[in-house]
Formats: C-alpha cells, sequence, structure tokens
C-alpha cells in the first residue's frame, strides 16, 4: 500500500504531465493562429500591390489591358496559392480545435 506521500508524488507527476500536454496543444493552436495571421498579412500585402499596379496601368493614357499584363497575372497565381494556404491553416487549426475538445471530454469513469 502506497504512503500519502506516494500518492501525492503520484498525483503531481500525474497533473504536471497533463500540464505539460495541455501546455503543448495551446502553443501548437497559437503557432497556428500566428501562422493564419502571416498568411492573411501576406495576402493583404499583395493585393495592395496589386492594386497599385493596376492604377498605375490605368492612369497611364494608352492604358493596356491589366489582365494581360505579367506582373499581374504574377500577383493574381501568387493570392491564389496564399488563398489555398489560408484555407489549408485554417482547416487545420478548426482541426486542433476539435481535437482539443475531444481530449477535454472526461471519461465517464472519472466523473
Amino acid at each position: 500500500m502506497d504512503s500519502l506521500w506516494e500518492k501525492v508524488k503520484k498525483g503531481v507527476s500525474a497533473g504536471a504531465s497533463i500540464a505539460a500536454e495541455k501546455a503543448g496543444e495551446l502553443s501548437r493552436i497559437g503557432k497556428m493562429k500566428l501562422d493564419i495571421a502571416g498568411v492573411n498579412r501576406d495576402i493583404n500585402k499583395t493585393f495592395t500591390e496589386l492594386g497599385g499596379i493596376a492604377y498605375h496601368l490605368l492612369s497611364e493614357e494608352n492604358a493596356p489591358a491589366i489582365a494581360d499584363q505579367e506582373e499581374v497575372k504574377q500577383l493574381v497565381e501568387q493570392l491564389k496559392m496564399l488563398e489555398i494556404d489560408l484555407h489549408a491553416k485554417e482547416a487545420e487549426l478548426e482541426a486542433m480545435r476539435s481535437q482539443k475538445k475531444e481530449g477535454d471530454e472526461v471519461p465517464a469513469s472519472e466523473e
């Protein structure tokens, strides 16, 4: 039979292990939120650049077709890739959150 001290040590050890696991989960979620914010920042930057180019091209007297400009095509393609990346990261974050919620449920035997 374990002494009171042994029971306390086991309880503290189990609690520390659970706390470390939860901290790791929260850290991964926080990192993913930062990644998503970074992608959003890149999208805004690219839209700003695209808008500047469109304005410049439209303000010229002999304005060329904007959609035919190579630089515009590259920026549009970059925006498409960023959008795909953003959706993937948002889906991954949602999966992390749902996994965390499942892990937070208390089994019936422990209630």
